[in-house]
């Protein structure tokens, strides 16, 4: 809207060495690579609450741990400078 302020307070909390690639990856349309973990990691718990069958669950539940893993690295990176 004209005459809005805009909200910078994501980008200034965005790590200064990460914004120009999130800029980029923004302007082309695609996510970051934690937040397209996030959606997975939501998708596959959501897929899980309606699975029954124990049998079932093992592979998705045992991918869902490698993307908990692999993200709470990934952010741990992020935020060390």
């Amino acid at each position: 809207m004209k005459g809005k302020r805009i909200d910078l307070s994501a980008w200034k909390r965005t790590p200064a060495h990460l914004r120009m690639g999130y800029t980029v990856l923004k302007n082309a349309g695609l996510k970051p690579p934690e937040l397209q973990a996030r959606g997975q990691i939501a998708e596959i718990r959501a897929r899980l609450t309606h699975e029954t069958d124990p049998d079932q669950k093992l592979a998705p539940t045992n991918k869902l741990n490698a993307l908990m893993v692999t993200n709470s690295i990934r952010m741990e990176r992020l935020s060390k400078p």
